[in-house]
């Protein structure tokens, strides 16, 4: 008796807590419908990739957002939603470039052992970019 009535309080807390605490994949999931981003269908490669190299998982849906709005825009032919390479490098599929981008500021020549600020400053020089990159960063884990 004792076993079901902790089982009946511990699953409706396990479930409204789900529902209060998004997961990760979950504000992802939000983030990129909110811009009818096709890469919606990339959630988990952006997760792994930021488990993989110990990047901060809302970093790459950053830089895409504010390089292509969440790849909505100027990559059809490339597949680059980072703009990386200055939007000529080409990859074959949204997930090469989630790969190889997260790869680069992880382990890239120009970006390993640089802080967030470092790796961003390198990726974009302009004046203010770190900040509003780090800024959409923090929109991604606010639910509207």
């Amino acid at each position: 008796m004792k076993k079901c009535t902790i089982l009946l309080l511990i699953i409706p807390t396990i479930l409204l807590s789900s529902f209060f605490y998004p997961t990760r994949a979950d504000r992802l999931r939000w983030w990129f419908m909110k811009y009818d981003s096709p890469l919606v269908e990339n959630i988990d490669d952006f997760l792994n990739v930021a488990d993989e190299f110990n990047l901060d998982w809302r970093l790459l849906p950053a830089l895409a957002t504010q390089e292509s709005g969440c790849g909505t825009t100027n990559i059809a032919e490339n597949n680059n939603p980072f703009g990386y390479g200055s939007d000529e490098i080409k990859f074959y599929s949204y997930k090469a470039a989630i790969w190889y981008v997260g790869w680069q500021l992880a382990y890239g020549e120009y970006y390993q052992g640089k802080s967030l600020e470092e790796k961003l400053y390198t990726h974009n020089q302009n004046m203010g970019y770190a900040e509003k990159i780090k800024s959409i960063m923090r929109m991604i884990n606010i639910r509207e």
